[in-house]
């Protein structure tokens, strides 16, 4: 079964309906790939750009966390932005989906708070199992292993860097 299809199966089982209107949920890999969406839809061709920059605010929030002192649980980690109506929340990757991004965009919701509470539930169904299973044995490669200086001055080296 495709990474898409099991999503969505998943996300049907959540008790809690998830509105088909003012409200999108996307499964992004950590590489910014949408993997699946939910509730209302958004057009293919802002689809992905939506997915590359969720991503991207996601991993300049952990660099930035790691700049402070504080710590806290993983699990209590989440970053959104939103206005009275409109905005985003982001739930980080879980143990069990550890390249697996959610995000919650929603627009004109009287409630905002009912979108936490969807996404409490959302994280609680999908910390514990596991969509993004490795083969056994499967190792994640690199795309330069064991590069040296003078190899990534070579790979430069035609643009004048």
């Amino acid at each position: 079964m495709s990474v898409e299809k099991t999503l969505l199966e998943h996300f049907s089982k959540i008790d809690f309906p998830i509105p088909d209107k003012g409200l999108t949920l996307l499964a992004i890999s950590a590489e910014g790939q949408v993997l699946a969406q939910m509730g209302e839809e958004k057009k293919s061709n802002e689809l992905q750009s939506l997915g590359a920059l969720l991503a991207g605010v996601w991993q300049a929030s952990e660099a930035l966390k790691d700049f402070m002192s504080d710590e806290q649980e993983k699990d209590d980690l989440k970053l959104n932005f939103q206005n009275a109506h409109s905005g985003y929340l982001l739930l980080p990757p879980s143990e069990k989906n550890p390249k697996i991004i959610f995000a919650f965009i929603f627009e004109n919701q009287t409630n905002p708070g009912k979108i936490k509470h969807i996404a409490g539930k959302i994280r609680d169904h999908f910390n514990s199992i596991e969509i993004l299973k490795k083969e056994n044995g499967e190792k994640e490669e690199f795309l330069f292993k064991n590069i040296t200086e003078d190899e990534v001055d070579k790979l430069f080296s035609f643009a004048g860097i």
